[in-house]
């Protein structure tokens, strides 16, 4: 099975040092032998060959560096110097900042809906629907874009409708996030992504009101709230 990126062992010489990263754990080797360990896991002492001159073994999971090495391990990691290691410091890794509770406003009014599926990274929505102009409210696709990059250009955010996917997301936060029309009638309460329907000239959207999903011709009003990652 292929690492992934994260777990491979990377290499960043510096002055006078080495940095060597896997995973979550990182270590700085100094050309005198000291070593600054950072990992949530264990450290322990061993017998690696080390040389002066930075090496790294053919398993790629042994570096040394000033005359100390360390070796990456699954339980942790060994640390080996002439002698004895002179500096290893264990510090517990920075934990990831709490994600903020949905509904939560941004700087420029946008609410926190969650995590984009599509993206993986933290997807906000304005506060309130589009404004309707007219019962073919946004009837194609092209119209919701082109509101979209003028309420971009204005904010300097890039705002942009939202795929089925995330769609789903809005709809399931939609008592936190507040403002959607729930009334089930048509058509305000029909909610428009970017994504296509089935059948030529039809879009998906969701009923927030029923919960029904539905795919509609275009030219049928929906009601338009926008996102951005």
């Amino acid at each position: 099975m292929p690492q992934k990126e994260s777990e491979k062992l990377q290499i960043t010489p510096e002055e006078g040092s080495v940095l060597a990263q896997k995973g979550k754990t990182s270590v700085r080797i100094s050309k005198g032998g000291d070593v600054t360990v950072e990992t949530e896991g264990s450290v322990t002492h061993a017998d690696l060959p080390a040389t002066e001159t930075l090496s790294v073994s053919g398993d790629f999971n042994t570096v040394s560096f000033g005359g100390a090495a360390v070796r990456f391990e699954a339980a942790g990691i060994s640390v080996s110097a002439k002698g004895s290691v002179r500096s290893v410091a264990v510090r517990p890794l920075p934990a990831a900042p709490k994600p903020p509770a949905i509904g939560t406003a941004a700087e420029d009014g946008c609410l926190y809906a969650g995590v984009s599926p599509d993206t993986g990274r933290a997807m906000y929505v304005a506060p309130a629907d589009e404004k309707r102009r007219g019962k073919r409210n946004f009837s194609t696709p092209e119209a919701a874009r082109k509101r979209a990059l003028k309420k971009s250009i204005k904010t300097g955010r890039d705002f942009r409708l939202p795929s089925y996917a995330e769609l789903q997301v809005l709809f399931n936060n939609r008592a936190a996030l507040g403002g959607f029309d729930e009334s089930g009638r048509y058509p305000k309460s029909l909610y428009r992504s970017y994504n296509s329907g089935s059948g030529k000239g039809r879009d998906r959207c969701r009923n927030f009101g029923t919960g029904a999903e539905r795919s509609l011709y275009s030219d049928y009003g929906f009601s338009v709230r926008f996102v951005r990652s």
